[in-house]
């Protein structure tokens, strides 16, 4: 009952009964759901004993070991090679970067004029593309230009 009051307060009333026990986390406040996994995970425990053991007795195990240390053996020996030839190009090319506080400056950001201006110059530029014949685009190019205005629209 104070459960319910609480869930239909606030911004818990769009959501009904969304909570704890819909998401399944306290499935297992009766204990039952332990004692299923339990007996599920004692099952899946001796399964995998079991599989060990033929594969220990035919050998197998040994030589997935083997592989899987010739694997890793192989990869680290791939990364030590890349960590090589990164080190090499960065001795060969000359330190262009910009330094730290040049790297890290913060980025203009528009205003909404800013976007409302490209905007409009974007939609200005795509009907004169969409309806304007070419003598008359190279027309407008060429006064822009005169007038020192560039392309922009």
């Amino acid at each position: 009952s104070a459960r319910r009051n609480w869930l239909s307060s606030g911004i818990n009333a769009e959501y009904g009964d969304i909570d704890a026990y819909y998401y399944g986390y306290l499935d297992d406040d009766d204990g039952l759901l332990m004692e299923l996994e339990k007996e599920v995970e004692r099952k899946a425990r001796a399964l995998a004993v079991e599989e060990w053991r033929l594969k220990k007795e035919t050998g197998e195990i040994d030589k997935e070991l083997e592989e899987q240390e010739k694997q890793e053996r192989e990869e680290e020996e791939e990364r030590e090679r890349e960590r090589i030839r990164e080190r090499m190009e960065d001795e060969e090319e000359p330190d262009t970067e910009k330094p730290p506080a040049a790297r890290s400056a913060p980025l203009a950001i528009p205003s909404q004029q800013d976007v409302e201006l490209e905007l409009l110059r974007k939609k200005k530029m795509e009907l004169l593309l969409k309806y304007a014949s070419d003598d008359l685009q190279k027309s407008s190019e060429n006064a822009k230009t005169l007038l020192g205005r560039g392309l922009n629209f």
